[in-house]
């Protein structure tokens, strides 16, 4: 899980899928993760139409794209919200840490449970894993 959190920092912006309530396909970019233990963290806002989405499926998938190696990483999972304020406080940390803008009040936080993560070039599927 490690080799996923230190590709999604690499990349700096990676894109999050889910479904709308029309069953279309929705993807956006994200550029916040931090990694607490053996979980990876993610945020988004009460006010963003993410949210209502991934409170109707919980399952999405992220890709974020390593154009050095020319690798991506496909990492799909079911959302599990988490009310810690240790993600809080930590996000908030890198959030200043890259000169991001601070929290605004309607921030949530979740990560993945049932996770699966792929690591793929042009050439096909590199290494794959659970967690």
């Amino acid at each position: 899980m490690r080799e996923v959190y230190e590709f999604i920092q690499r990349t700096k912006v990676f894109h999050f899928a889910t479904v709308d309530a029309q069953q279309r396909p929705r993807v956006r970019p994200f550029g916040t993760c931090v990694q607490i233990g053996d979980r990876l963290h993610f945020v988004t806002h009460t006010s963003k139409p993410v949210y209502e989405q991934l409170l109707a499926n919980p399952w999405v998938e992220i890709e974020a794209y390593d154009a050095e190696p020319k690798q991506w990483l496909r990492l799909s999972g079911r959302v599990v919200w988490d009310d810690d304020p240790a993600i809080a406080d930590a996000m908030e940390a890198d959030a200043k840490a890259r000169g991001k803008k601070p929290p605004v009040g309607d921030e949530v936080y979740f990560h993945l449970e049932d996770a699966e993560a792929q690591f793929c070039t042009m050439g096909g599927l590199v290494s794959a894993f659970s967690f």
